[in-house]
């Protein structure tokens, strides 16, 4: 849920949003610096917004070691729940690498939960 305060109150709205779990296997815990989240998150916002037609915001809500398994939360900005499945197919159909390009190596969707 997203809130604003105002000065009278606080106005709430609920929007879509998508978790997942993404394995970059070109990258570890040392090799995936912050530059490198940045880059990670610029890229797909830019390609979830493409692909579901609506604005988001991303964030990475945790990696592991290993290669590097990447929790992301996108929160579909438009509040239309048919951007959400857009994105979602994505994740089911495994076609994650079309979301991410090649520049973070083999990506795979480990797991996805909509809200």
């Amino acid at each position: 849920m997203l809130a604003a305060g105002g000065g009278k109150g606080v106005i709430s709205c609920t929007v879509p949003a998508v978790t997942s779990a993404q394995t970059l296997s070109a990258y570890t815990v040392a090799t995936f610096t912050t530059d490198v989240q940045n880059q990670f998150v610029a890229t797909l916002t830019a390609n979830i917004e493409k692909l579901s037609g609506s604005p988001v915001t991303m964030t990475v809500d945790s990696f592991t070691s290993g290669s590097v398994t990447v929790a992301t939360t996108v929160a579909l900005l438009s509040g239309d729940t048919s951007s959400t499945s857009t994105y979602t197919s994505a994740l089911e159909s495994g076609d994650v690498a079309s979301l991410s390009k090649t520049s973070f190596g083999s990506v795979i969707a480990l797991s996805k939960l909509v809200l």
